[in-house]
């Protein structure tokens, strides 16, 4: 596999698409470590209400993630990302004024309609390379890690400062400050877009390999949110830490978690041990998450959570990559827009779940079922197959008449070096899967000028 450095576009999409995804996050994050402590400001607040609060932005994300991915193969990327950030901003502000926990459910579940992950991600994949796609993914999900961190550690300060409804009035110019970001930093990119909104979602699920990813990053995101429903409640007894000193943990916390991740990613990018190296980073985190909540030592308490947001960053950063590696580049939009509304429903599933088992059962329930999640999802991972040699690649094949399709797809499935051959006759291309190393390209070429 090519291990040829990033070149200018790939670099300004790492770096400009992981600008606005950070900043976006970041004004989610800035809730997470402080929610579960002081939502008892807002009339009406249970810890039932709580949890459905903290995660219900990530129901509606994940009911829009899918329209809006497939938005973006139709309109163009850019144009949906814009829509998405001005909701985001919107729901910002009705939650930063509201007085009762219902406005702020309303306030989250309006911020959540800004579900521009999955036109952020088929973006990112329409700039880069196949091969250097794990690299531009790996940028974006360091600067999503570093935007989690500094949330964390922002986050207490910020609401010693303003309360919770200054954090939505900062999320809000976090929204401003990332619309900005897209206009005058990312890169636009043509869009090898499908003949019809039901076309890109049709392949989403054509892979058994693609459900295991979005069932993956569904269990992942549901045992973060559910973590953060009783992390900042332990923090004193363990490590005797007041709720204003909380940031001083999580600053030293997420550098170390990403110092032990970053070794992973090497290896990583190898897809002959990529298999290896996912599930080792699933089965760490399993383990840590069964740890980290029983551990009375502060030490072990320490390194449990230190290991489960190294495996969880690696996981992270991965995950994309291979949702992008497995699907066509012509249905890349409505696949991890169905990977981005897994995502964000797993949110909403972890914080409500953990709000309702912690109510109903008691708070020591809720990180071992969150661990037994995380079990199941290692369990269904080792039927995966290892990310194969063929990359994405779009051809233009001109008009094509009633009847043609099939032969044409015959005839690029010959072609040596294609693995895979769609034809799209009502945008005049074909979405093939290739092996870059062994692809008569001159061939290919002699049947797109036909």
């Amino acid at each position: 596999m090519s291990m040829s450095p990033m070149n200018q576009i790939e670099k300004r999409a790492a770096v400009g698409i992981g600008g606005v995804y950070a900043v976006r996050m970041l004004g989610l994050f800035l809730l997470f470590p402080v929610f579960a402590l002081h939502s008892d400001e807002f009339r009406g607040a249970t810890q039932m209400l709580t949890g459905v609060a903290l995660g219900i932005y990530g129901l509606t994300q994940a009911l829009l993630q899918v329209p809006m991915g497939m938005l973006s193969d139709r309109f163009g990327r850019k144009r949906i990302i814009f829509v998405g950030l001005s909701l985001f901003c919107a729901g910002s502000l009705v939650a930063a004024f509201s007085e009762t926990i219902y406005g702020v459910i309303v306030g989250r579940a309006l911020q959540g309609t800004g579900a521009v992950a999955a036109a952020l991600m088929a973006l990112a994949a329409d700039l880069s390379r196949d091969e250097q796609r794990a690299r531009v993914n790996a940028v974006i999900g360091a600067g999503i890690g570093v935007a989690f961190a500094l949330a964390l550690v922002l986050g207490p300060v910020f609401e010693a400062w303003f309360g919770l409804s200054g954090i939505f009035l900062v999320s809000a110019a976090l929204g401003v400050a990332a619309i900005a970001w897209t206009l005058t930093l990312v890169p636009s990119a043509p869009v090898a877009r499908a003949p019809a909104l039901g076309a890109s979602l049709r392949g989403a699920f054509a892979e058994p390999d693609l459900v295991r990813l979005y069932a993956g990053i569904f269990a992942l995101h549901a045992v973060l949110a559910a973590n953060f429903m009783i992390l900042p409640t332990v923090l004193e007894p363990r490590l005797q830490l007041d709720a204003e000193s909380h940031w001083i943990f999580y600053m030293v916390l997420m550098p170390l978690a990403f110092v032990l991740m970053s070794p992973a990613l090497a290896p990583g990018l190898q897809r002959h041990r990529a298999k290896l190296v996912f599930l080792a980073a699933i089965a760490l985190a399993t383990l840590a998450q069964a740890t980290w909540y029983f551990s009375v030592q502060a030490p072990l308490f320490i390194v449990s959570i230190v290991l489960f947001f190294a495996a969880f960053m690696y996981l992270e950063a991965s995950l994309p990559t291979l949702v992008s590696r497995t699907c066509a580049a012509c249905e890349r939009g409505g696949a991890l827009g169905v990977f981005a509304a897994a995502q964000f429903l797993g949110v909403f599933c972890g914080a409500a779940g953990a709000g309702f088992v912690g109510e109903q059962l008691g708070e020591a329930f809720v990180a071992p079922l969150a661990a037994v999640l995380l079990l199941v999802w290692l369990l269904g991972a080792f039927g995966m197959r290892a990310p194969g040699t063929g990359v994405s690649h779009v051809i233009h094949v001109g008009s094509i008449k009633d009847g043609e399709a099939a032969h044409l797809t015959r005839r690029l499935s010959r072609v040596r070096g294609v693995l895979e051959a769609v034809v799209v006759p009502e945008r005049e291309i074909a979405c093939l899967k290739v092996n870059r190393a062994a692809l008569d390209t001159e061939t290919l070429a002699e049947i797109a000028k036909r």
